[in-house]
């Protein structure tokens, strides 16, 4: 799975993606992570297989209401998204498992917000949290990391 961060203070938010992606042949690509939803000033930073995020591009671009009511319909997005993944790649269950950070502007709270989604493996719940101030993915130990980094 790729790497995901996001910072978020209540006057900017920061996310940052990587873009390698893996065939089943073991060939690399790029793919894009992040995508904007320019009527809610935000932005939507995926981590899981690229397929269930372009099932929902359409649907995050083009949304306009608030960003609270985005928090409360990307559940049902995102189990859409992976129906769909299911039916039409035929997807095995392992490749569902995603996080999907939301972070923009709520007019309701007057500053920046961050909301993570994730989906586990064999669950169709989608749990929905707040990033207070910082989320990185995968979360590595000092032992993961490789000798010299500093």
């Amino acid at each position: 799975m790729s790497i995901l961060n996001a910072f978020v203070t209540p006057e900017v938010g920061l996310i940052g993606v990587d873009t390698e992606a893996v065939y089943p042949n073991g060939s690399i690509l790029e793919v894009g992570k992040v995508v904007a939803a320019p009527l809610i000033n935000a932005v939507v930073a995926f981590r899981g297989t690229d397929y269930v995020l372009k099932a929902a591009i359409a649907n995050i671009v083009c949304f306009g209401g608030a960003l609270e009511q985005m928090v409360e319909e990307l559940p049902d997005l995102i189990r859409g998204s992976v129906d769909y993944c299911r039916k039409h790649f035929q997807a095995p269950e392992e490749a569902m498992k995603l996080e999907m950070a939301l972070i923009g502007y709520s007019q309701a709270e007057g500053c920046v917000v961050g909301h993570l989604f994730t989906r586990q493996v064999g669950c169709e719940d989608i749990r929905v949290d707040r990033i207070h101030s910082r989320y990185r993915a995968p979360f590595w130990s000092e032992e993961d990391l490789p000798a010299g980094i500093p």
